[in-house]
């Protein structure tokens, strides 16, 4: 679905600062992508998350998702706004028809098998999140460049 973007803001809890960042709507370039979506499935976090292998030649990677299907029509264009240069995101939103999809556990692998990296969810509730939590907190001072 669309997404109108008003302002981004980056936050440092540490030393309550907060920046606005600019938003660039870069697109990726298409990389030429192999993508199965294999009959493997298994439970994580209390979803049954099908298993997709998106295998790239040209960068050495192959990425196995384990993706769950629900209520998750936020994911895409919160993976495009953060619009991340990494593989786990690159591929991710080449990857067709991945509307309402999540990934649970995300690792990438060299074409030779070695781990390069994996992104895991380790918790899920179930519960919308206050207003307050859109909101720059109370103290926090704005950092310009």
């Amino acid at each position: 679905f669309p997404v109108t973007i008003q302002r981004i803001y980056a936050l440092s809890h540490d030393r309550k600062l907060y920046m606005e960042r600019p938003y660039k709507n870069e697109q990726t370039s298409k990389m030429n992508l192999e993508v199965e979506r294999s009959a493997n499935s298994k439970f994580t976090n209390g979803f049954e998350c099908s298993q997709w292998r998106v295998k790239n030649k040209d960068k050495d990677s192959e990425i196995t998702y384990w993706v769950a299907q629900g209520n998750f029509d936020f994911f895409l264009p919160l993976l495009q706004l953060l619009n991340r240069k990494d593989n786990f995101a690159t591929f991710y939103l080449q990857v067709p028809d991945t509307e309402g999809f999540f990934p649970m556990l995300a690792v990438e692998r060299t074409l030779l098998r070695d781990e390069k990296g994996r992104l895991q969810v380790t918790k899920v509730s179930k519960k919308s999140p206050d207003a307050a939590f859109m909101e720059i907190p109370k103290g926090y001072v704005k950092m310009d460049k």
